[in-house]
């Protein structure tokens, strides 16, 4: 919230038209809106209004512009490529490994490289990957709070791109001093939603695999 109220303080307009004139249309995001979005008739959950949440998590777009989003901020199209990596990479703290950066988080998934950042209010959950050595992002909606969009995710990421028995078996494996009983019991209480939308996970154009 208080940094939506720095970049109104720089810009001199309101938030919502610097979302719209600066992002959405140079970047052709017809479905991105600060605030619910006027005359839609598939949206699931009952809107939030902006005031609720503000910059914090009023916008509003389809999963299919969200893979158009990922495209042109990975790619430099938004932001230099310079800011993208440090705004990615975590900081290096004394006697501390965080995988938090600037609101992305720094992961692996089945051996890969993954930058994700999800996001929840109540009615919906969702969550944002974006696999930088492959070039592909998956984008995943659910219409329920409890939803968890993780075994979604590593999913769709198995059917693009198969991984070896190795990197499967490697990814299963308990982290360095993990509490195999704790995770366990951890993941008994997470529920997954009944409903939830397909998700998206699509190759930008002239996306090349390395």
């Amino acid at each position: 919230m208080a940094l939506g109220a720095v970049i109104e303080a720089v810009a001199r307009e309101p938030y919502a038209d610097v979302i719209r004139e600066r992002i959405a249309r140079p970047l052709g995001l017809r479905t991105l809106t600060f605030g619910p979005p006027t005359g839609a008739s598939n949206v699931v959950v009952t809107p939030w209004t902006p005031q609720a949440t503000s910059a914090a998590g009023a916008l509003y777009a389809s999963p299919t512009d969200i893979v158009r989003w990922d495209a042109a901020f990975f790619g430099g199209k938004l932001l230099p490529k310079a800011i993208v990596t440090a705004m990615t990479t975590p900081p290096a703290l004394p006697g501390a490994l965080l995988p938090y950066a600037f609101g992305w988080v720094a992961d692996t998934l089945d051996g890969r490289r993954e930058i994700w950042h999800n996001g929840d209010v109540l009615g919906a959950t969702t969550r944002n990957c974006w696999f930088p050595d492959q070039h592909v992002a998956v984008v995943v909606f659910g219409n329920a709070l409890d939803f968890d969009p993780a075994p979604v995710v590593r999913a769709a990421m198995r059917a693009i791109d198969p991984p070896s028995p190795a990197a499967v078996a490697a990814d299963g494996a308990p982290a360095p001093g993990e509490e195999a009983a704790v995770t366990v019991r951890a993941q008994g209480v997470c529920r997954v939603g009944e409903r939830f939308d397909r998700p998206v996970a699509v190759r930008p154009p002239h996306a090349r695999r390395h």
